[in-house]
């Protein structure tokens, strides 16, 4: 049973790279960026013709060029995979997961910067506006009431904001990492996790399937069974065999 999600992860490792995703929040030299996501783009295109070493050089320069590229350490964790190193891969995608956070609350101080430079102006001119018509009592009001619109527009973009923008397959990969050493709890968290970002994610249903199943939870492990099935996901033979005959039950 162990066997199975291993052979899957393996194969998700050399199909699915995720994107450098460094620009959107930090603001630094354009050529810095540049080049490292053109080694990034080397390093993705070397690994998926087999040369890893090239690839993680590759991935380790673009991380020397430009620190915030969570692909570069999520790629650098597939290939620790590749190599029957599962506990350097989770090494790998947690720093990763900083990077994503590190990425995250700068976008979300850039948000806030932004909407209060916005509302400041619109401030001061409402401001203006009622001062030179004479009405004291009016500009009062109205500045209290742009006040109190900036402190509502800031806690809407902190609720918008609330979690950094994972792609669901980074939980794929980490869960996967997890579960390669026996650490079923955390693979499930991870699983979890990822349905909750995209629940339309065939394989995540399917390795939480194997979870509930290494945990004894038949019944859960054949709704997600299903569901990654549903999805389009064809469910290994040897799985289906064993979840049947071990639930009492049929898929």
């Amino acid at each position: 049973m162990h066997r199975i999600i291993v052979v899957w992860i393996a194969l998700a490792l050399l199909t699915a790279p995720l994107a450098a995703q460094e620009e959107e929040a930090v603001k630094t030299d354009p050529n810095t960026v540049k080049k490292a996501s053109a080694l990034f783009d080397k390093g993705v295109q070397a690994a998926q013709k087999g040369d890893l070493n090239g690839a993680e050089q590759l991935f380790q320069q673009s991380l020397k060029t430009y620190p915030l590229v969570p692909g570069a350490y999520v790629e650098l964790g597939k290939i620790a995979m590749a190599r029957q190193n599962p506990a350097q891969a989770v090494e790998f995608y947690l720093k990763a997961r900083d990077t994503y956070h590190v990425l995250h609350d700068q976008k979300l101080k850039d948000l806030n910067r932004v909407q209060n430079e916005e509302r400041q102006r619109a401030q001061n001119s409402q401001t203006a506006r009622s001062s030179t018509s004479g009405s004291g009592g009016f500009a009062k009001n109205a500045v209290i009431e742009s006040r109190n619109q900036m402190a509502e527009d800031q806690r809407d973009i902190v609720q918008e904001q609330q979690e950094a923008d994972i792609p669901a397959l980074f939980y794929l990969y980490l869960g996967g990492a997890y579960m390669r050493l026996g650490k079923h709890d955390l693979a499930e968290q991870e699983f979890t996790a990822g349905i909750r970002r995209d629940p339309g994610l065939a394989p995540l249903h399917f390795n939480l399937a194997v979870v509930h199943l290494v945990k004894g939870r038949y019944d859960q492990s054949a709704t997600e069974a299903r569901t990654a099935r549903d999805l389009g996901f064809q469910l290994p033979p040897q799985f289906v065999q064993d979840l049947e005959s071990r639930g009492k039950l049929k898929l």
